[in-house]
């Protein structure tokens, strides 16, 4: 809610963060820096997706207590089978390829130098 005042001075707004995040935001689509930051966040989350958990649960198994307790390709492979663990290796490949991706999107180029190959 804004007060009243005398001419000339600036209108103090009671919930001065809301408005200050919000213009902080639309400052931050307006440079592009926006989509940046998502693919960087996008590329934080993807690497927390523990897809050898997962396949293991959906089988009815906690790998985490079987074998060496660890979620990798590796353990699933050999508590759930080959097929399985092979499974975990292309989705957690696919997980890395998709972070470089966004990586590369970021980074505004379509060649290998956003992992350091020249």
């Amino acid at each position: 809610m804004v007060k009243p005042t005398l001419k000339g001075q600036v209108p103090q707004r009671k919930n001065n963060h809301r408005f200050y995040l919000l213009s902080l935001a639309a400052w931050f689509i307006s440079q592009g820096v926006y989509f940046d930051c998502l693919y960087i966040i996008l590329a934080f989350f993807l690497g927390s997706l523990p897809f050898g958990y997962w396949l293991g649960r959906f089988r009815g198994i906690d790998v985490r207590g079987q074998g060496s307790k660890n979620t990798g390709a590796t353990n699933v492979g050999r508590v759930l089978g080959k097929k399985w663990g092979f499974l975990v290796l292309a989705l957690d490949l696919g997980k890395g390829w998709l972070a470089v991706a966004l990586a590369t999107k970021v980074g505004h180029t379509g060649d290998s130098t956003a992992v350091g190959w020249q």
